[in-house]
C-alpha cells in the first residue's frame, strides 16, 4: 500500500533537496510508516526532516525534538 498523504515537516538547505526527495520516496514507494532525518555538514545543520508515525500501535506522529 503506497502512502500519498504523509505530512513531511522540517527543512533542507539549498543544495540538499535530493535528501528531501529520497525521504519522501521512502513513504510513497517503500511503505515507510514514520521517520526522521537530521544531517550536519561542516558543522551546520543542513537537513532536518520528520514525518509519519512514531508508534504503529498508537499512531503517535513524529514530532520535532528539541535538545
Amino acid at each position: 500500500m503506497k502512502q500519498t498523504n504523509i505530512a513531511i515537516l522540517g527543512y533542507v538547505e539549498p543544495g540538499f533537496e535530493a535528501v528531501r526527495e529520497a525521504f519522501v520516496e521512502n513513504f510513497t514507494h517503500r511503505n515507510e510508516l514514520g521517520a526522521a532525518c537530521c544531517i550536519y555538514y561542516r558543522g551546520e545543520k543542513v537537513v532536518d526532516l520528520w514525518g509519519g508515525i512514531r508508534n504503529k500501535q498508537t499512531s503517535e506522529p513524529w514530532k520535532k525534538i528539541r535538545w
